[in-house]
């Protein structure tokens, strides 16, 4: 890629973070996108804010959770407690995480490349990355993981290659790590050794070694991340240290050596399938011009292996586990992108450069027809659909005609926010049409009782609905959850049961209760669905077998009746 632009600059990571930012943004209220673990932090952190007890985390029902470390809950309830109990408030501290990680990022490869040009493209291979946009909307430890992660591995870039040793990148290193260890637990010990061991195994030829230690530092670093477990041991007792264990190590070896080699080849590929679009172009790159990408992964030296190590440290760490989870290997993309970025940074010269600059442009054009016809013919399925074609179609327009009259690199800057924009245009239009949750009705239902309830039983109600609910009414709601089959001597001691047909048939003749169908519950929608509401215009009629009922059941203080539902 040439040095020089024809015509303006780049544009700055501001823009970057910007359209990462307002790309995700309309998707946080939104139970569409809600993840089933989202639960487990934001129900701990609700009765932190009602309890004052922010010390100890719990489930929903009271009982004790030392399963993860502190800082997530003290995270949500800090936003609880300053914008009030939401959605919102649950997911936006992640996604202004997320935001800070595409700084971090594009200051880490400015830092190790010396060209800002390097530190652009990176944010935008990790802001266009589908697993890093997801991890930036779920209120889930994740995010916070991979910015604290990341912060540790710049603090180290720069004491290692760049040779500043400073207090600040000591403190970065070191606290970053800390951080992460209050976050998520046992991960940020090996950003610590990586690097350690790196300079053992490959030491610089020409420099003399790095001083990575610092006592100070990493003390400062042992107290952040363990303090909450030192004063939780105090006040619980070894309950907290060995539940800790189990969920990190534990229960994580049981059975896992059956799945370790599957787990290390899957855990190879993910990169490959999350940067899909840039490895595309490296792999064409090779084959074309392999002398050219084999002098810069040269050009790259130390830097490159150093990546490539960290990859492999997580491969190796979370292959031993009998679970596998792309989001895992999350602490090593913004790396990957640095390196991803500085390779086709390198690379994207010439003839075949151009060949690759053409595809994109006709890329671009075809998601733009795709966008109008989604904005044509979307109206017939859910006007949101339309919407969104409209959106994405103004979008890439206004990115191509910005981006393919210039170099290289802002058609590949181009391609990243394409891809952001993409995917919020499908988090925010149209998979609100197809998953949709009976979550926001329930909660008008049972916040318009009067007197409202101090204490609701729900059976068998899905626990994402269940913690949905407790968002959506701000924490006003006090649900118990029950399975399915719980008898109803169980739950008669509550003031209002929301239940599903077997237990309301059985309370239907007691007179001490009032009852009334509720709402449905749907599947999402199918592809034949879809299509069969673009050809008549009416969304497609739910099957019974899609279809569950639940009863809204009120203990009367006297006598009652009981009211079928027509």
């Amino acid at each position: 890629m040439a040095a020089a632009a024809r015509g303006a600059p780049p544009p700055s990571v501001a823009v970057i973070i910007l359209v990462f930012l307002l790309s995700l943004l309309g998707s946080l209220p939104l139970v569409s996108r809600y993840h089933l673990d989202e639960g487990w932090y934001t129900n701990a952190a609700i009765q932190m804010v009602q309890s004052g007890d922010y010390v100890t985390p719990r489930y929903a029902d009271g009982s004790l959770r030392f399963r993860k470390p502190i800082l997530t809950y003290w995270v949500l309830a800090t936003s609880y407690a300053t914008l009030g109990i939401g959605l919102v408030s649950s997911r936006l501290p992640f996604l202004l995480a997320a935001c800070a990680t595409l700084w971090v990022t594009y200051r880490l490869a400015r830092s190790v490349t010396q060209d800002p040009r390097i530190g652009l493209l990176a944010a935008a291979l990790l802001g266009s990355n589908i697993l890093f946009m997801e991890s930036a909307t779920k209120a889930t430890p994740d995010i916070l993981q991979c910015l604290f992660i990341t912060l540790s591995l710049w603090g180290a870039t720069e004491l290692l290659f760049n040779r500043r040793d400073d207090p600040r990148w000591y403190a970065l290193f070191y606290v970053g790590a800390g951080l992460g260890i209050a976050t998520k637990g046992l991960l940020p010990f090996a950003v610590i050794a990586w690097p350690l061991l790196f300079t053992r195994l490959l030491p610089s030829e020409t420099d003399r070694p790095p001083r990575l230690f610092h006592v100070g530092w990493l003390m400062a670093g042992l107290v952040v991340g363990l303090s909450w477990l030192a004063g939780s041991l105090l006040l619980r007792g070894p309950e907290v240290a060995t539940t800790l264990f189990e969920d990190q190590v534990g229960q994580r070896l049981e059975g896992a050596h059956r799945l370790f080699l599957s787990n290390i080849a899957l855990y190879l590929l993910t990169p490959f399938r999350f940067f899909a679009p840039w490895f595309v172009m490296l792999g064409i790159l090779a084959v074309v011009q392999r002398d050219l990408l084999r002098a810069s992964v040269r050009q790259q030296g130390r830097w490159f292996w150093f990546v490539l190590g960290w990859l492999l440290v997580n491969v190796a760490v979370f292959s031993f586990g009998n679970l596998m989870r792309p989001r895992y290997l999350l602490p090593t993309f913004p790396l990957l992108a640095v390196l991803l970025a500085g390779l086709l940074q390198q690379t994207m010269q010439g003839r075949p450069a151009r060949v690759i600059q053409h595809i994109l442009q006709w890329v671009f054009r075809a998601a733009t027809g795709v966008g109008v016809v989604l904005a044509l013919v979307g109206w017939r399925i859910d006007q949101r659909f339309a919407i969104g074609g409209f959106c994405l179609s103004g979008v890439l327009l206004l990115l191509d005609w910005a981006a393919f009259r210039r170099s290289a690199l802002p058609q590949l800057i181009a391609l990243g926010l394409a891809i952001m924009v993409a995917f919020g245009t499908l988090e925010q239009f149209l998979k609100p049409v197809v998953i949709t949750s009976p979550a926001a009705e329930l909660t008008q239902r049972l916040l318009a009782l009067n007197p409202p309830p101090e204490r609701i039983a729900t059976v068998g109600l899905r626990h994402s609905v269940a913690n949905q609910i407790r968002l959506l009414s701000g924490g006003r709601l006090a649900l118990r959850e029950f399975p399915d089959n719980e008898g109803q001597e169980t739950v008669r001691h509550f003031p209002v049961i929301l239940a599903p047909p077997p237990l309301y048939h059985t309370l239907a003749e007691d007179p001490s209760y009032t009852s009334k169908a509720c709402v449905l519950e749907y599947q999402p929608l199918s592809a034949e669905e879809l299509w069969s509401a673009l050809k008549t215009g009416e969304r497609a009629p739910k099957h019974e077998k899609d279809q569950k009922r639940y009863y809204l059941i009120r203990k009367q203080a006297g006598n009652g009746t009981s009211e079928r539902p027509s």
